[in-house]
């Protein structure tokens, strides 16, 4: 059977996101909710995954690193398999089930090449190879893959503050440019984890604004990772929260139907072109 004829289960989320694509702090300086103000918080959480679902689902893409998993009922007589919720990084797992014994199988990885350039990516079946044969007629194969806009960590060697201005320095070169947001984490400080637009000032080193009057140096183990999701999402994202704290009350009681002025223009064309 063709891959758009076999039935598929809807993909799981195996290991969700580490992050969010926006910070705590960074909405609530959006709502301008002072940072000393910690009542606000469980709402704005909350507003800040449910956003993050709801733009990923009108997009149909990862925006954060995350492992997914599918079932599926048959391999296609295509020699390829798309994969959804791009964009793809990496496959953990494609394996079969056995139609006798049901006992699970790994395909190995050396049957096939992963297309991560392609928007969906691809599972590629080399061209000595076939895929699995003798699978349950039900559920006889699973893929687990990552994927998601977020970059790699990188080591951080320090954090120090002056004023409301962070500096962290890493490990190697860094490689960013001034604008992009970076995510920090590790922190024992929590003013210094979280998403932030940087300014480099070095081939190793730049600067974020921070809140509060965090002590300096930052101890515990800290990276820095580069989210690299599209502003656009960003931006629908900020609107949506934005949206939802204007007209709580509505919100609360499950009455709202609206959606923000420009939410579906952004959208329009589903992120096709940042694959």
């Amino acid at each position: 059977m063709y891959w758009r004829d076999i039935h598929r289960s809807a993909p799981v989320e195996y290991t969700a996101p580490a992050l969010e694509p926006m910070s705590l702090v960074e909405v609530k300086y959006q709502l301008k909710i002072s940072p000393t103000i910690t009542d606000e918080d469980p709402w704005v959480a909350r507003a800040i995954r449910t956003a993050t679902r709801l733009v990923q689902a009108d997009l149909g893409v990862t925006l954060v690193r995350t492992i997914w998993e599918m079932t599926f009922d048959q391999f296609p007589c295509e020699r390829a398999i798309p994969l959804s919720n791009p964009p793809l990084i990496s496959v953990q797992d494609l394996s079969s089930f056995d139609s006798l014994t049901g006992i699970e199988t790994t395909f190995a990885s050396s049957n096939y090449d992963v297309d991560t350039f392609s928007f969906p990516g691809r599972i590629c079946l080399k061209p000595s190879a076939i895929w699995p044969t003798g699978a349950r007629e039900l559920q006889g194969g699973k893929v687990r893959w990552t994927a998601g806009y977020s970059g790699a960590s990188a080591a951080v060697t320090s954090i120090t503050r002056s004023g409301a201005v962070a500096t962290v320095t890493t490990t190697t070169a860094h490689g960013f440019s001034t604008g992009q947001r970076q995510t920090i984490a590790g922190s024992d400080q929590a003013d210094y984890n979280g998403t932030f637009e940087i300014t480099v000032t070095g081939a190793a080193t730049f600067t974020f604004a921070v809140t509060g009057g965090p002590v300096s140096p930052a101890t515990g183990v800290l990276t820095v990772t580069t989210m690299g999701v599209p502003d656009r999402a960003i931006h629908m994202m900020a609107l949506l929260i934005t949206h939802w704290d204007q007209c709580r009350s509505a919100v609360d009681d499950d009455s709202m139907t609206s959606i923000p002025l420009g939410y579906n223009a952004l959208g329009s064309d589903r992120l096709v072109a940042f694959g």
